[in-house]
């Protein structure tokens, strides 16, 4: 299996503003999915031809003091799970932008074997608690001949 990457589109919503917490800028962090709703926030075929590449994409958002900053993924035998990742821009004692932005991330993957395999998305995801938890959304994909 094999995963290329590159990233999207964004959409901006004022939110209120925030006190950046104290830290180092350029810190990485896990981003938050938007849209953790199991399988939903993956847009991938259901089903590929072995070989063959095709795009998987699924939205994060960043805002106040962090921005995106790349995708990680991992391969096993018959899973990829990309991690999207961003950044903090955090100046200690300074006020965040007072927005929310949503971004389209897209990786290129292409699987190897037939059968079924995993596409995964392990990021921080909204469970309706006052913080969102770490955790994995998939989506199961068939791989023909």
């Amino acid at each position: 299996m094999r995963l290329m990457l590159c990233s999207g589109i964004g959409l901006v919503i004022v939110i209120a503003a925030c006190k950046a917490p104290t830290g180092p800028s350029g810190v990485q962090h896990i981003s938050w999915v938007a849209d953790p709703s199991d399988s939903a926030g993956i847009h991938a075929p259901d089903t590929v031809k072995v070989g063959t590449g095709f795009a998987a994409s699924f939205s994060t958002a960043e805002g106040g003091c962090r921005a995106f900053d790349h995708l990680a993924y991992r391969s096993g035998e018959s899973s990829v799970t990309i991690t999207p990742y961003d950044r903090s821009l955090a100046v200690a004692g300074e006020a965040c932008p007072p927005y929310l932005r949503f971004f389209t991330q897209t990786a290129e993957a292409r699987f190897t074997r037939t059968g079924a395999d995993t596409l995964n998305v392990y990021a921080y995801l909204d469970n309706g608690l006052a913080y969102p938890q770490l955790g994995t959304i998939q989506k199961v994909i068939q791989v023909i001949p």
